[in-house]
């Protein structure tokens, strides 16, 4: 995409004068005085003069401003040389036609003024007609592009087709190209011919958002122009451009491709939003496509279920002979199973629920001391073997919450640190208040979790399994993605961290709402 020298640019913008205008100009007074001399015999005075002010008005459109009243006045001595008596001389008898010769100069330099005004607004009419239709045109082309990609192209061909223009480049920021384009280059999309030096100013430009270049106030000495696709908010990519020999492209080249940068800028803009609006309609879509079938899942799981958790309860309840020792094994196995079945079915059907209603939801005043206890004596219930820890800060803030919910979030977290903690060191609980925050924290002593898998934890189906958890208990990977979905509902933070000495920390962080009178009750530091 390089233009070569003898490229004639289909738009001729105002500061481009016709290339043969001395040409023109000679032409027009060498066809005048020709006349003057061959008609002098037949003409009066006057009327030279007519046609003497009339060759001025018609130079004017070749040569200028400046050059034609340079013209015009040598035009006029020579008049006074050739025509006026005496002739031969530049002297005046007559005062009449003095006064001729000083209106001849004064008409001529005002014809010539006029003349080169009115030229000059015509070029730069026609000018910004074109430029304008430059415009609509790369619009257009903008409208019917297919991709980011095409529209670079387009960009490309319209700074191509200005006066003086002599190479293109363009770098885009990845985000806004098509993905596995081929053109791709690390986070960087490239197109037209370009160094690596020029890759670096181009990524200057981008990262800055601002020209680079002569006439643009930063680093003007430099022969090239790095100018930013510039969008609402943000800068898209930058191009460059290499003018001719001159090394300076006029301002209104200039002027107009930072214009098609920003209609460029403009139109990524727009992809860019569709395709976030896009997106957001697919994961809208699919979570509620998800969310259905979770809950339907979950509801026809949950009558089966409590069938066999009754069969296998009545099994274990039976201890005369017909049900031998075995048959127990098995029945508890069962039960056991069946209760891993139970929490998947009400985590994924609460999960569904949270993420259909964030919002409607019961809250009441609740006692964290209380929640915490509850959990904690269902937890040595189920697992008399267990080892926990707990301190309680005294005088804990009540909160403001659907304690169900907390309290399944709590004992989710126990239970996976029972699960995957050491099994001889003790799993901490410990609850207190930081600032307009009350915490809970929850820290087991086992293998901890992989860096790499943290920004997965809390994802639903996500479940991490190296080589420290491969014997132990199996799950879904619902169980954290619900206790995030509780945390949020109630405004707060779920995050885990990894405990000083080795082992697992999650922290619950809720907010602390403005009590009612009469909140503080004394409890008990240490469980």
């Amino acid at each position: 995409m390089s233009n070569t020298k003898t490229k004639q640019p289909p738009i001729q913008l105002a500061f481009q004068w016709f290339e043969h205008r001395w040409v023109g100009g000679l032409v027009v007074w060498a066809v005048t005085w020709a006349a003057l001399l061959v008609l002098d015999p037949k003409l009066e005075l006057a009327t030279e003069a007519v046609i003497l002010l009339l060759a001025c008005a018609l130079s004017a459109l070749t040569l200028g401003l400046w050059w034609t009243l340079l013209a015009s006045a040598l035009a006029v001595f020579l008049f006074d040389v050739s025509f006026v008596p005496p002739r031969g001389t530049w002297v005046v008898n007559v005062h009449h036609d003095a006064l001729l010769l000083l209106a001849m100069l004064v008409v001529a330099w005002i014809i010539s003024a006029l003349v080169a005004k009115l030229q000059e607004a015509l070029l730069m009419t026609q000018a910004h007609a074109e430029r304008a239709e430059s415009l609509r045109v790369f619009a257009d082309q903008l409208r019917e592009s297919a991709s980011v990609e095409a529209a670079g192209h387009g960009l490309l061909r319209a700074i191509e087709s200005l006066a003086g223009v002599r190479r293109v480049a363009l770098l885009l920021d990845t985000i806004a190209s098509q993905p596995n384009s081929p053109l791709a280059s690390g986070n960087r999309l490239i197109l037209g011919p370009c160094d690596r030096r020029h890759q670096e100013g181009l990524q200057s430009a981008l990262d800055e958002g601002q020209s680079f270049g002569p006439g643009t106030g930063r680093y003007e000495e430099q022969p090239y122009y790095y100018l930013p696709v510039l969008g609402a908010h943000r800068a898209w990519g930058s191009v460059l451009v290499e003018p001719f020999e001159e090394a300076v492209l006029h301002s209104l080249v200039l002027e107009h491709v930072e214009l098609l940068c920003n209609q460029l800028g403009s139109y990524l803009d727009r992809w860019s939003s569709e395709q976030q609006a896009q997106h957001a309609s697919e994961q809208v879509q699919a979570q509620a496509l998800r969310n259905t079938l979770l809950e339907a899942i979950a509801h026809d799981y949950r009558t089966p279920l409590a069938t066999i958790a009754n069969a296998a309860e009545a099994l274990l309840q039976l201890s005369s002979n017909p049900v031998a020792e075995r048959t127990r094994g098995l029945a508890q196995t069962i039960a056991d199973e069946t209760l891993q079945l139970t929490r998947i079915a009400d985590n994924t059907l609460q999960l569904a629920r949270l993420e259909t209603l964030m919002a409607d939801i019961p809250l009441d005043w609740e006692s964290p001391e209380e929640m915490v206890g509850a959990v904690v004596r269902r937890m040595r219930q189920r697992h008399p073997d267990a080892h926990l820890r707990l301190d309680v800060h005294p005088c804990l803030p009540l909160l403001r919450c659907d304690a169900t919910l907390i309290v399944q979030l709590l004992d989710n977290l126990i239970d996976n640190a029972l699960k995957y903690g050491d099994v001889h060191a003790p799993v901490e609980i410990a609850v207190y208040q930081a600032k307009e925050r009350l915490i809970f924290d929850v820290r087991d002593h086992g293998p901890g979790i992989d860096p790499a898998y943290a920004p997965l934890l809390f994802q639903p189906f996500q479940r991490h399994v190296g080589p420290a958890q491969q014997a132990m208990p199996r799950g879904t990977g619902m169980g954290l993605a619900l206790c995030k979905a509780i945390a949020q509902v109630h405004h707060g933070a779920l995050d885990y961290l990894h405990a000083q000495g080795g082992g697992a920390l999650f922290r619950l962080s809720l907010p602390v709402a403005v009590q009612p009178t009469g909140w503080c009750e004394a409890s008990p530091a240490s469980v």
